[in-house]
This record gives structure tokens, sequence and C-alpha cells, in this order.
């Protein structure tokens, strides 16, 4: 029986950052929150690291340092959701 790699998919944070919410004149950031620098696929997150910045070379140009990964379930199901609207979701991506 032989060992098959799965290849992981992840996504990358950071909290370095913050947020103004739409219609904003504050010049102070509305939100801190997390900052989604992208999504990779690797055998582990070193390799879907890697593979980011691969893909995406201008992030070393950015300000960002501390990057964190997060693994994913297996699933890429996209469902977006509004916080304003009657219907609170639309169709999935």
């Amino acid at each position: 029986m032989s060992l098959k790699h799965k290849t992981k998919h992840y996504i990358f944070l950071t909290i370095e950052g913050s947020t103004f919410q739409p219609g904003s004149t504050c010049i102070e950031p509305d939100i801190e929150n997390i900052q989604v620098i992208g999504f990779a696929s690797g055998d582990e997150s070193q390799d879907a690291f890697e593979q980011l910045l691969k893909e995406n070379a201008y992030l070393v140009e950015t300000n960002f340092d501390e990057i964190f990964s997060l693994a994913l379930a297996g699933s890429t199901e996209r469902k977006y959701f509004s916080l304003k609207k009657e219907d609170k979701h639309r169709d999935n991506y």
C-alpha cells in the first residue's frame, strides 16, 4: 500500500493593518481586523507559502510582515452574505 500526499489548501492572513468601512470620512481607521493576504496550495503550509510568493511576487514589496496560515477544508465553495440586504446571501460562485 502506498501513501499518497494530498495537497492541502491554505489561507494566508495577517493582523497587521486596518480598514475603513464604506463611506467613512474619518481619518482614523474604523475597524481593526484580519487582512487576507492570499490563498495557495501545497503538501504543507511552508510549501503553500512558497507557492503564494511565487504566484504573487509583489507581496514582498508590501509593508506586511507577520503572516500566518490556516489550513482549509477540502471544499472550495464560496458563499457571500449581506448585512444590509433583505436577501441575506447570494448564489455560490
